[in-house]
């Protein structure tokens, strides 16, 4: 893998401070996996999802596009939400 990026956020109303996050490992052809653990009070889900030529195989959450972008981008290792533009 030759693109990382971690888009941190929260995804329930419930949760503060920015425990879900969506991981992209990314080779130079934009193919790899997105990592999505969403945290909420009593569970955690975490999700894997195939990325090939920068598209998921799947439909992505916005989160997941979010780190695809960036790591084909060269922004992470860690994104900060206001730098990935959507």
């Amino acid at each position: 893998m030759r693109d990382v990026a971690v888009y941190r956020y929260d995804a329930l109303e419930e949760m503060t401070g920015r425990l879900s996050f969506s991981v992209a490992l990314i080779n130079g052809f934009g193919d790899g996996i997105v990592l999505t653990s969403i945290n909420g009070r009593t569970e955690t889900r975490t999700y894997v999802r195939v990325v090939c030529g920068g598209k998921g195989l799947q439909p992505l959450s916005p989160e997941e596009e979010h780190a695809v972008r960036a790591a084909r981008l060269g922004i992470g290792p860690e994104v900060e939400p206001h730098r990935v533009r959507r």
